[in-house]
């Protein structure tokens, strides 16, 4: 799982976030078919996935493919939807066992416990993986950490 925090919902902020995620830099540019980058994104309709961002997808080579496109099924995005609700699971326990009960508090800490909240998604064993964690099966440049792994893939 990958997640940035965005300081609005433009395109440009989702265009900025995803190329940070990626490690997409003008030096060292990177495309569909780099380690560690999607072939394809499954988003929603919202604003944040057209324009600049689109275009930035289309640019890399990595697929778009929309929510409520006709030929998909209406649940395409239940695994994200299911990722997010760990996600915030995961940050109001945690704000619950630091004692934080205050709701502009909770509003402002929220962010303290996003990349940890990341990481405990990442750091899961999975009965699909074959009881493996996410990082269990790739290297740091995100290609396949042994060729056993490779099958689990």
């Amino acid at each position: 799982i990958y997640g940035e925090l965005m300081a609005d919902k433009s395109a440009e902020e989702a265009r900025d976030a995803f190329a940070r995620m990626i490690d997409d830099a003008e030096d060292a540019p990177k495309t569909a078919s780099d380690p560690g980058v999607p072939a394809m994104v499954d988003t929603d309709h919202d604003a944040a996935f057209r324009g600049a961002f689109r275009f930035f997808l289309e640019g890399k080579g990595i697929q778009h493919r929309r929510k409520t496109d006709a030929v998909y099924s209406h649940n395409n995005l239940a695994m994200v939807d299911q990722k997010m609700g760990a996600i915030r699971q995961y940050i109001r326990g945690r704000l619950v066992a630091d004692g934080v009960t205050d709701e502009d508090d909770i509003v402002a800490r929220w962010p303290d416990y996003f990349d940890d909240a990341i990481h405990a998604q990442n750091d899961r064993r999975l009965h699909v993986l074959s009881d493996m964690r996410p990082t269990d099966l790739y290297d740091e440049e995100g290609r396949p950490e042994e060729p056993q792994r490779k099958s689990v893939l």
